[in-house]
């Protein structure tokens, strides 16, 4: 359950689906995108975006951008700010406002009627990406242009004759948020936005429930789509009183309510009891810093783990254990010889430190 969080968009790929799915390819994304099943975009610009942003920026590995289903994506941005367009450069308020009244064009459109480079084009759609307005049918849009911005860094000052490709093979146009309703001041206008506003509510209530098992307030500076605590607050607590979740404590360092999903408590239990581990040997998993469970620093005390894809965090049974940062390795948990051992094993080569960070334990309830 990925879906609703703004990730740095080389890390989608190489770092969080590659691995979640067994000998994930590149077609599956753009088939799924090209069929209108699942959207790309930025979906929660920062007003920094728009202040921050100025013509001709490229388009990084590390700009933010969100996967979704399109038929979610009026509830994930019903309380996102809305993208602007003002502040626009020249060349990309000419682009922008093509997609606006032409609707989707291909790259090579874009090119014949404005007249710009393939490298000029490239950095207004990345933008128009990173500011939240454009979007493209296919992944392959977003893949082109952030492998094409490394390529230029990697041959800055060099001449080429290469003829690359601008944007991927798709179509480019400005997408349609969804969002709030803008309705007039009627009472039936009124009701159809209380209705619409408590199903976004619930609908947010079981993803964040899906996505981390046990929810509480401390999760959701993960989660910069999400309505306030106190909205979700009311809705958990009504599912609850339904008998459809859980209250209680469940996990210790987070303060607050907390409530999960009936199977996770179990799965709890269960962790908790056997250590994990089962007198066997210890399960070892290493994601990148941009990963969603990099929780270190947000569930626990201490500082966190910068979300720079070159950095790693190890989970030992699901528990953060070290972290690599700047390439050095960090122990956030006193661990005997041979564990800590083989959890070295799993991280790339660096010099360890003493320092330790509080970790998660399962209470009892």
């Amino acid at each position: 359950m990925l879906q609703g969080l703004d990730v740095p968009a080389g890390s989608w790929e190489a770092d969080l689906l590659a691995s979640r799915l067994t000998g994930y390819r590149e077609s599956w994304l753009d088939e799924l995108t090209l069929s209108g099943e699942v959207g790309w975009g930025r979906l929660y610009p920062s007003a920094g975006a728009f202040e921050r942003s100025r013509p001709m920026s490229s388009l990084s590995r590390t700009a933010p951008l969100g996967l979704f289903l399109r038929e979610d994506l009026g509830w994930l941005t019903r309380w996102s700010r809305v993208p602007e367009a003002d502040t626009l450069g020249a060349t990309a308020r000419e682009i922008f406002d093509l997609l606006s009244e032409g609707g989707a064009q291909f790259a090579a459109d874009l090119l014949k009627t404005t007249g710009a480079l393939p490298d000029q084009l490239s950095g207004t759609l990345g933008e128009l990406v990173r500011r939240g307005l454009v979007t493209c049918d296919t992944f392959s849009g977003i893949r082109q242009i952030v492998a094409g911005t490394a390529s230029r860094r990697r041959h800055r000052g060099r001449k080429t004759r290469t003829r690359r490709p601008v944007g991927g093979s798709g179509r480019w146009s400005v997408w349609s948020r969804g969002g709030a309703d803008q309705t007039d001041d009627t009472d039936e206008s009124g009701q159809r936005q209380r209705a619409a506003e408590a199903d976004a509510l619930e609908q947010w209530a079981w993803q964040l429930l899906r996505r981390w098992g046990v929810v509480c307030r401390d999760l959701l500076r993960r989660e910069p789509g999400a309505p306030k605590w106190w909205q979700l607050l009311s809705v958990f607590r009504r599912l609850e009183a339904r008998g459809e979740i859980r209250g209680g404590r469940f996990v210790e360092g987070p303060s607050g309510e907390q409530f999960a999903l009936g199977d996770t408590v179990r799965r709890l239990r269960q962790l908790r009891d056997g250590n994990g581990q089962g007198g066997g040997q210890p399960e070892i998993l290493v994601i990148s810093a941009t990963d969603p469970l990099n929780l270190v620093g947000i569930l626990t005390d201490g500082g966190r783990v910068p979300a720079v894809s070159q950095n790693r965090v190890a989970l030992l049974d699901g528990r953060a254990v070290a972290a690599v940062t700047g390439g050095e390795i960090e122990w956030l948990e006193d661990l005997d010889d041979r564990t800590r051992e083989l959890v070295e094993a799993e991280l790339p080569a660096g010099s360890s430190s003493p320092s330790r960070r509080p970790v998660l334990t399962v209470e009892s309830n």
